[in-house]
Order: structure tokens, then C-alpha cells, then sequence
């Protein structure tokens, strides 16, 4: 026990010596918790992969590649299901996993490639009420894939480049 100062003087004379002595020695003779290894975690445990997308799409390929590798990466060999939770370009699945699916290592989202900037940019709801979820509380483990971003102009169309679309200044 740490006392500091000399307001403390009066307390340490009232906490008999045995107290002290009893309190000290059950300190020092209990071992260390054991902390439950991640092995020991996952073992028997189903980790559910989201998808935002439509089972056959673009984004349910490679979540079930990587899913059907994935536990062999995990201590514990855990099992993965993936789900499929199509709708709103991704955000149906990304506000579950904000707000519904466990925060425990169980439940692991692959959202579509514009759900990181529908807060800000608002591309699918004109207000940004549809993204009920904090970027900055969740965390990014990878891409397992890139999307080349084209932009399409029918062939009649006066811009033939984005040079064109530029106003002038």
C-alpha cells in the first residue's frame, strides 16, 4: 500500500499491523490471472463473414476465397460462414456490422468500395442519414481487391475526355 504525504499519516496509524500484513501476503500468493489464449477464443466458434453485396456478385467471389482459407489462419481453426447482406450499394450490410453484428472478433465485413466515402461524399442518400456507422471506430484489415473506376460517355457525346468536362476557369 502507498500512502503519500502527510495527510496520510493519520489513516496509516488506524490500518492495524495485521490487516496490513494479511493483505499483503494474498497480494503476493495470487498468481497471475490467466488469460484465455486466442486459440482457446476461437476454438469452436463460427466467425460470419458479411458481404455487401449479392450472392454471384463481384464482392461474394473473393469473400468466399478468402473465406475458405481464412480459418486455416486463425488459431483455433474457427468456422467461416459467409452472408450475403445485399442492398443500399452496401450500406445495409455495413450498418449491421456497426450496429447489430457481435464486437468480438466473430463478425468480419467486406463492404463495397464506395461505403469508406458515403459519410462524406454522400453518393447513395443525398444526406448521408442512410451511413449509420463511424469510420473511425472500425478497423480496416485489407482489400482483397482493386476496382478500376471508369467513367462511360455515349459515343455522341460532346466530351471525349475528362479534360473536357473541366469549366473553364
Amino acid at each position: 500500500m502507498f500512502l503519500i504525504g502527510t495527510r496520510h499519516e493519520r489513516l496509516r496509524r488506524w490500518l492495524p499491523l495485521p490487516l496490513i500484513a494479511t493483505t499483503s501476503i494474498i497480494a503476493i500468493s495470487v498468481g497471475p490471472a490467466h488469460a484465455q489464449s486466442v486459440a482457446e477464443f476461437y476454438r469452436g466458434k463460427t466467425i460470419e463473414f458479411l458481404v455487401g453485396g449479392a450472392a454471384g456478385g463481384g464482392y461474394d467471389l473473393p469473400a468466399r476465397t478468402i473465406a475458405s482459407h481464412m480459418n486455416r489462419h486463425i488459431p483455433g481453426n474457427p468456422t467461416i460462414v459467409v452472408r450475403n447482406m445485399a442492398g443500399a450499394a452496401g450500406l445495409v450490410m455495413t450498418n449491421h456490422l456497426y450496429n447489430v453484428a457481435r464486437r468480438d472478433g466473430t463478425a468480419i465485413g467486406m463492404p463495397t468500395s464506395n461505403v469508406p466515402l458515403e459519410p462524406r461524399l454522400k453518393l447513395i442518400s443525398p444526406d448521408g442519414s442512410n451511413a449509420k456507422f463511424d469510420l473511425a471506430r472500425m478497423r480496416w484489415l485489407g482489400t482483397p481487391l482493386q476496382e478500376p473506376q471508369v467513367t462511360w460517355v455515349w459515343h455522341t457525346a460532346p466530351a471525349k475526355s475528362v479534360e473536357d468536362l473541366k469549366t473553364p476557369s
